[in-house]
């Protein structure tokens, strides 16, 4: 049980780790444009 609970919470963080590192270097290049750019696309 120990081994696949381990593989999940493995998997998980490194599919939001990318995922957060894009969404944090396009936020601190233009907050103002970027949070209306993604407001608009979402």
């Amino acid at each position: 049980m120990r081994g696949g609970a381990g593989t999940l919470r493995r998997r998980r963080p490194v599919s939001v780790d990318p995922e957060n590192l894009d969404i944090n270097k396009p936020l601190n290049f233009h907050h103002e444009e970027t949070t209306i750019h993604w407001s608009e696309a979402l």
